[in-house]
């Protein structure tokens, strides 16, 4: 599981046990999140070894990247409240449901209520 804390150290054990160069991980990184096109070598070294550190948006689609949960701190679930309650109608989320962290999860993985819920969040 990643999070804030640690995110670097954790990062460079997940990716060496997926046998990844820093390298081959930029590179696969770019080819599966637009987001990460301007990454480079050096960015990724000082992400491991805590000298910088990417943004939130970043660890958690690196999470996802190699499928795990993202645990987030006090600071960024106040975030992810906050950002749930914008939304162009400064409606809440139409999800009814507390954020208390993100997993990727297949859509057919979902029960029947979950698919629904999600349904209707996107009409």
């Amino acid at each position: 599981m990643f999070k804030k804390e640690g995110f670097g150290r954790k990062l460079s054990q997940i990716r060496k046990a997926h046998k990844l160069s820093q390298l081959d991980f930029i590179a696969q990184l770019a080819n599966a999140h637009k987001e990460f096109s301007d990454i480079t070598q050096t960015t990724l070294s000082l992400w491991e070894n805590g000298k910088r550190e990417p943004s939130f948006l970043r660890r958690i689609a690196i999470a996802r990247f190699f499928a795990a949960e993202y645990e987030m701190d006090e600071a960024e679930q106040k975030l992810m409240d906050k950002t749930k309650m914008i939304d162009l109608g400064h409606r809440p989320s139409f999800y009814p449901m507390a954020m208390s962290g993100i997993t990727s999860v297949s859509f057919s993985d979902l029960t029947e209520t979950q698919r629904n819920i999600v349904k209707q969040g996107h009409l």
